[in-house]
């Protein structure tokens, strides 16, 4: 797998999460790098094939589909290794892979930060009050 931000490199990362299908990946490239990259159909399925092809993915149809059957994948043994090293030579460019978490872990961060400020507004008020 050749080094750097390739259409591979960002299926890779992406499949650490777990299985997917294609335009779920094009999403969460797009939502895990905050709209910097956005794969469109014509390199996400190649990147596919080819990462297919190397033996670093594992491709399947979904069961009992109509028509066209969703293929989704995941990652090989060896597609683990090169996604983590993709990730890991990510990093050492000062990039991150994993920029802003998911939504829900931000709801859920947004949800503690307000439960600690409102901690700390009651927490003053106490010592106000125990000092006035």
């Amino acid at each position: 797998m050749e080094p750097g931000v390739t259409a591979k490199a960002m299926v890779l990362i992406a499949l650490l999460e777990g299985p997917s299908y294609g335009r779920r990946l094009i999403e969460t490239i797009r939502r895990r790098t905050a709209n910097r990259v956005r794969l469109v159909e014509g390199s996400l399925y190649p990147a596919l094939r080819g990462l297919e092809r190397e033996g670093a993915i594992l491709g399947w149809p979904a069961p009992g589909a109509r028509g066209r059957p969703r293929r989704y994948y995941e990652l090989s043994a060896s597609g683990l290794i090169a996604a983590r090293e993709q990730r890991r030579l990510l990093a050492s460019f000062g990039a991150s892979p994993a920029l802003p978490p998911p939504p829900a872990v931000r709801r859920a961060m947004a949800g503690r930060i307000q439960a600690c400020a409102e901690l700390s507004a009651f927490l003053i008020e106490l010592r106000d009050k125990a000092a006035g």
